[in-house]
């Protein structure tokens, strides 16, 4: 049974508050015409803070020839310092 849904109505639903990180990445797996819409929903955002694991993420997305036409955001998270 394949799912075809127009791509216009996919976005609308991949575009959900309701649809979290992990349901988008569930969905990219689901049907091989789902994975772009899914792809660039998940992506469209990029966060980045003075952790290691966020800079890491930041640029291993930067180095992939697919993703790194992807992300319109980057997302900055300050850290709080230690009030000693």
């Amino acid at each position: 049974m394949t799912l075809s849904l127009p791509p216009e109505v996919l976005l609308i639903i991949f575009t959900n508050c309701a649809i979290s990180s992990q349901d988008l990445k569930s969905l990219r797996l689901v049907q091989k015409s789902w994975e772009g819409i899914a792809t660039r929903e998940l992506f469209r955002q990029v966060y980045l803070s003075a952790l290691i694991r966020d800079r890491d993420t930041f640029f291993n997305i930067a180095r992939h020839p697919r993703l790194s036409t992807i992300p319109r955001m980057l997302v900055w998270y300050e850290l709080e310092r230690g009030t000693s």
